[in-house]
């Protein structure tokens, strides 16, 4: 089975473990204002029935970005909190992730509104919902878009916002299975306390420190063991 990783900032971190569930994404949060938008949209009237439609995509569908590596200083910067969260090695077995691809340019060069329904539509979909700039090619992205209709899906309000959330196990072949979890250096909330934030799970889950290495641009386990911070320490992430 692959193994995918989802970083995740410590804000909600022990909650999620303990309800063995991911936070979904809405594209109207996400940090890449060219989401749902890789082609050519010059045309006002192709940009005006754009807006319509992915604003009634984002109304159903959400999405789990996942990445290939657990490695990368900016993901731990970027989505981890400045390495004060966590990066989750989980065993996808779902079956139908995206591959995010990366372009230079956008697609369908000078696409006009009556072009439009023949460009954008479910034969290349996948290239609308899954194409990004080459600059966030560090990301190494995988994708699973969820549908916020599913019964499974998790739905919660706090502070008047909607929150969703998907359950690690969905249905006995659709299943995140958490093998691991990379606690930043930075983070404060405690080796053990993340631990107990496991105990109800069925299997062993393995946590580990991490550092940055002595002799590369990466992010690796701290294997001396009396570094590890395993008690909550004060402080603000």
């Amino acid at each position: 089975m692959p193994k995918l990783y989802y970083y995740t900032s410590p804000d909600h971190l022990i909650e999620n473990l303990t309800n063995k569930r991911l936070k979904i994404s809405r594209y109207n949060d996400v940090n890449d204002p060219f989401e749902l938008a890789p082609f050519d949209i010059s045309n006002k009237e192709l940009r005006a029935a754009h807006h319509e439609e992915m604003g009634k995509l984002n109304a159903r569908l959400g999405l789990i970005c996942l990445s290939k590596t657990w490695q990368s200083p900016p993901m731990w910067a970027h989505y981890a909190k400045n390495h004060t969260g966590a990066c989750l090695e989980l065993e996808v077995t779902y079956d139908h992730l995206f591959e995010i691809k990366y372009r230079e340019t956008k697609s369908f060069p000078g696409l006009t509104l009556e072009d439009f329904v023949t460009h954008i539509n479910a034969k290349n979909i996948k290239e609308v919902l899954g194409t990004k700039a080459k600059e966030w090619a560090y990301e190494q992205e995988r994708r699973l878009h969820v549908h916020l209709d599913h019964e499974r899906v998790i739905h919660e309000c706090k502070d008047g916002k909607d929150f969703h959330f998907l359950p690690f196990h969905v249905i006995p072949q659709k299943t995140f299975r958490l093998l691991r979890v990379y606690v930043g250096n930075n983070c404060r909330l405690g080796i053990n306390r993340i631990k107990q934030a496991t105990k109800s799970y069925r299997y062993s889950v393995d946590v580990v420190q991490t550092r940055p290495a002595f002799s590369k641009f990466k992010v690796v386990r701290q294997k001396d063991k009396s570094l590890w911070h395993l008690l909550p320490r004060p402080g603000k992430d």
